[in-house]
């Protein structure tokens, strides 16, 4: 399973409405999470936490395993 950190500090709530993404007032910085599935969108990337209800922006993430790269570079091929 893939793993990404939070590392986002600062999360307007204009970042919060934009994707219509849930708030990452739970999520710790620094921690490590499990990544349940990713959602590519043309215009932002939906990442699914194990454990946690919600979606975040895969900007507010370091990617530790790549999961969210390449989730959008299959997504940029799909035909």
């Amino acid at each position: 399973m893939s793993s990404v950190v939070f590392i986002e500090e600062s999360v307007s709530k204009e970042q919060i409405r934009w994707g219509g993404h849930s708030s990452p007032d739970l999520l710790v910085v620094g921690k490590s999470y499990e990544v349940e599935r990713i959602e590519v969108h043309s215009c932002h990337t939906r990442v699914y936490l194990v454990g946690i209800k919600g979606y975040f922006n895969s900007v507010w993430f370091e990617d530790k395993d790549g999961a969210i790269e390449k989730a959008i570079n299959n997504w940029g091929r799909r035909a």
